[in-house]
């Protein structure tokens, strides 16, 4: 063996880890994720909401941080809280029309439910949905 071929197997060492990553990748491809019916479908309704209209979405947990940060820091102010309480209707009537057409088309509510939880983390949940019909 001279030095050059020495330098050849440098190279197939350097690629092995790259074979071994494209292979681990390519056999979770391969094997097909199983979602609940109805869960697809009411993550492509609110994704799609969340690009037409993401003004609203991004005000309620702007105006929401806002308001946790001036009460953590001391200084509570109600007109920040009442914005985001205002914020957080607006969003809530949002999803309680997306809820109802997800149900009109046959869609289970517990399915959304647990899509808008996985969506949007930032929404209070005190164990109702702030949008459900039981909630005014």
């Amino acid at each position: 063996m001279n030095a050059s071929s020495l330098n050849l197997l440098g190279i197939f060492r350097k690629l092995e880890p790259m074979k071994t990553a494209r292979r681990l990748l390519n056999r979770h491809r391969r094997r097909p994720e199983h979602t609940p019916p109805g869960e697809s479908r009411a993550a492509e309704i609110l994704r799609r909401r969340l690009q037409e209209e993401p003004a609203t979405f991004e005000r309620a947990r702007r105006l929401a941080a806002r308001a946790e940060r001036l009460n953590r820091e001391g200084t509570p102010s109600e007109s920040a809280c009442n914005r985001a309480a205002r914020a957080l209707a607006e969003v809530s009537e949002e999803l309680r029309s997306l809820r109802a057409a997800f149900e009109a088309e046959g869609g289970s509510p517990e399915v959304f439910d647990r899509i808008v939880r996985r969506l949007l983390p930032d929404l209070p949940d005190d164990g109702r949905q702030p949008y459900s019909p039981e909630v005014t």
